[in-house]
């Protein structure tokens, strides 16, 4: 089944515009393979014509499907059936079905073509097009993200891993000081399980659970030579790109996720302070 576009109709009760796909569909039956177009109710959108139109735009947009201008229906259309139709009618079905499949495969084609451009002309210009960091200026991106999108493998030819692949190629033509701040994935931090230790590092990711003892925190930290250290504890709270300096104890020396972290406890903060290089 492929989805060929979306569009904005009424609902069963035609009391609020709903968004619905158009499915291509390949069944088999007594004449054999064929191809058939289904709708299928996607969700509600509102009551509100523009408002409708709007949503559907944009979940068109964030799943790459095109979206159908046609105005809906403000009648509910009456279903007609046929008993029986003959083969010639199932033949000459199937060929606006595939005349209809072409050109939504062209419209289709166009507005990926479409989208990888607009995509590449705001990587050009220093933003990010795409996902939770839409809109954001690239040297503003966090290590974390920024880790992901170097580690990102390109295994299929979708407009998403193209246009990942050309922000890959732009921070490390244009942004290469952001690689700084990842950890190094095979560097520890030098020194025995129970040594107590100062450090001077800057916070670049958190997670945060709640437990029996209130709000825990799980901070990853880098420091200057790009070793990774984790805080886990319900007091060490800091925000992401927070320089600090501070006494701990190593704990223990673990991996995740491919990444050598060194765990540290009894943390002593000395000196907090805003890392003045750094925009996120």
């Amino acid at each position: 089944m492929e989805t060929l576009y979306v569009y904005v109709s009424t609902g069963c009760e035609n009391k609020m515009y709903t968004l619905r796909s158009l499915e291509k569909i390949i069944v088999s039956d007594y004449y054999g393979n064929r191809v058939v177009y289904k709708s299928y109710y996607l969700k509600n959108l509102s009551t509100n014509l523009e408002e409708a139109v709007r949503k559907a735009k944009e979940y068109a947009e964030n799943m790459l499907i095109p979206f159908s201008e046609k105005e809906p229906s403000k009648e509910l259309n009456q279903i007609t059936r046929k008993e029986k139709q003959t083969k010639e009618e199932l033949e000459k079905i199937e060929r606006k079905n595939q005349e209809a499949i072409a050109e939504q495969e062209r419209a289709r084609a166009e507005f990926i073509k479409t989208r990888i451009k607009e995509a590449k002309e705001m990587i050009d210009n220093g933003l990010v097009p795409f996902g939770k960091y839409r809109n954001c200026r690239i040297i503003a991106l966090p290590p974390m993200y920024v880790k992901w999108v170097m580690s990102f493998n390109k295994d299929d030819n979708s407009p998403d891993t193209s246009i990942v692949e050309y922000l890959k190629m732009a921070i490390l033509t244009n942004h290469t000081h952001l690689l700084n701040w990842l950890p190094h994935e095979e560097k520890y931090i030098s020194g025995e399980i129970g040594l107590r230790c100062e450090f001077v590092a800057t916070v670049i990711n958190t997670a945060h659970f709640n437990s029996d003892f209130g709000l825990y925190t799980i901070s990853t930290l880098v420091t200057k030579n790009r070793e990774c250290l984790v805080v886990k504890s319900t007091s060490f709270n800091y925000d992401v790109g927070t320089t600090l300096r501070f006494k701990a104890t190593i704990k223990e020396f673990s991996e995740y996720k491919g990444q050598a972290q060194t765990v540290v406890t009894r943390v002593t903060v000395k000196v907090v302070e805003k890392s003045p290089t750094l925009e996120w």
